[in-house]
């Protein structure tokens, strides 16, 4: 199988550590497209070095232009039209995220066993360091299983997910998706309604719905928690949309069937106590915080109304 690998980056702190993952992957990527969304070019800068440059010679590196629009899913965006969907698999590698060496190696076992729509291995959850220090919450009847491998579906993602607002699963670079996978991860969509801001669970719900996704039972990398993460800035757009998208996402699983009324509403109700206690004093959400609780509270028009207001904040940034 051909497997192309796609680096949003933006943060040249870290390319040292990312690119020797890369190279001492037992089975490395067949393409590598990095798309150079730093400030001045300092990415691609860095690849091409006299210092850096020759070391990555031997890796199959193609270097392209970010868009330069301030935000790191237009990025992906970008890349995934660099790319254009030519090979079998895809894997989408964030420039702060590890690589362990047997990532691809097992990652490839996977999909040569079935016919999965994406793979999703375990991670650590590292220092900015580097240094592992914990793993998500799994699903006990994941972590307790005999197998390596792992078909899971809806069924058992949907309602693990959605209502507790947790994302065990992982994000984007502990995952290889099936080339197929582009058109869910261009429009980011459930059921016809955004995700975004949640594009990594979103996509393991959309990829459920397509075929079925094989758990990796391993830890092959680590998410790096530090100062530049997302997660870590609560008042920009990007974050107001992370919690905002829960909502999206627990009324599109309701509508399809895939969680019944008690625990889509369990999903909103654990959102509107993020959002009370994480924007009370933000004025830019009191309007959401407003619609949120109209819609945990079964208000008539409350739906309605978080839906129209969430496709403007998702058109506006």
């Amino acid at each position: 199988m051909k497997l192309t690998t796609l680096i949003p980056a933006y943060k040249p702190r870290y390319l040292v550590e990312l690119f020797t993952g890369l190279i001492h992957q037992s089975r490395r990527p067949d393409r590598i497209i990095v798309s150079d969304d730093s400030p001045r070019g300092t990415y691609s800068a860095m690849l091409r070095s006299d210092t850096i440059g020759p070391l990555l010679s031997e890796l199959p590196l193609e270097i392209v232009q970010g868009p330069r629009r301030g935000s790191s899913y237009a990025n992906v965006r970008h890349l995934l039209k660099a790319w254009g969907g030519s090979g079998d698999l895809v894997h989408l590698l964030f420039d702060d995220d590890l690589l362990y060496p047997d990532f691809y190696e097992r990652h490839l076992i996977a999909h040569n066993s079935g016919n999965f729509t994406c793979s999703v291995s375990r991670r650590w959850t590292a220092l900015e360091s580097g240094q592992p220090v914990a793993r998500p919450q799994v699903p006990p009847e994941l972590t307790t299983h005999p197998n390596r491998l792992i078909a899971v579906g809806p069924d058992l993602i949907y309602p693990t997910t959605i209502p507790f607002c947790r994302n065990w699963l992982g994000e984007f670079s502990n995952a290889v998706m099936r080339a197929d996978m582009h058109e869910v991860l261009e429009r980011a969509e459930l059921n016809g309604l955004s995700y975004e801001g949640l594009e990594d669970i979103g996509m393991f719900l959309a990829a459920s719905e397509r075929g079925t996704v094989c758990f990796v039972n391993e830890a092959l990398g680590a998410f790096r928690h530090g100062p530049e993460q997302n997660t870590s800035q609560l008042l920009a757009p990007v974050m107001m949309k992370a919690h905002l998208a829960w909502v999206a996402l627990a009324i599109a699983a309701r509508r399809s069937g895939r969680l019944d009324g008690p625990q889509a509403r369990d999903g909103i109700a654990h959102l509107q106590s993020l959002v009370d206690r994480r924007y009370r004093d933000e004025g830019r959400m009191d309007e959401f915080r407003r619609l949120v609780a109209g819609v945990a509270e079964r208000r008539d028009g409350a739906e309605a109304a978080f839906l129209s207001a969430w496709q403007h904040f998702v058109g506006a940034h």
